[in-house]
C-alpha cells in the first residue's frame, strides 16, 4: 500500500523541519565550542558552560535519529528501498 500524496508531502515537510533543527543545533554546538575556547583562553571558570555542550550533542543526535527513522518509515510505507545512511 502506498501513502497518499498528501501524507508523503507532510512527511517531507517534517524531514525538512528536522533538517533545519539539526543545522541550527550544529551551529549552536560550534558557537558553544568557540565560547568555551575563548573562556579558557581568558582564564575564566567554564564548568557550567561545559555542561551545555553534551546536551546539545545529544539533542542533535536524537534529531538525526528521528530524521533517519522518518526516512525509513516513509520508504517502507511506499514499498521503496531504504536510502543509504546519511552521514554528517
Amino acid at each position: 500500500m502506498t501513502q497518499a500524496p498528501t501524507q508523503h508531502l507532510v512527511e517531507e515537510m517534517k524531514r525538512e523541519r528536522l533538517d533545519l533543527y539539526i543545522a541550527e543545533g550544529r551551529n549552536l554546538i560550534r558557537q558553544q565550542i568557540a565560547s568555551l575556547r575563548q573562556a579558557r583562553s581568558d582564564g575564566l571558570q567554564i564548568t557550567t558552560n561545559e555542561s551545555l555542550l553534551p546536551a546539545l550533542v545529544v539533542t542533535v543526535s536524537a534529531l538525526r535519529r528521528q530524521r533517519r527513522h522518518s526516512i525509513e518509515t516513509t520508504a517502507d510505507a511506499d514499498g521503496r528501498q531504504r536510502p543509504a545512511a546519511h552521514s554528517e
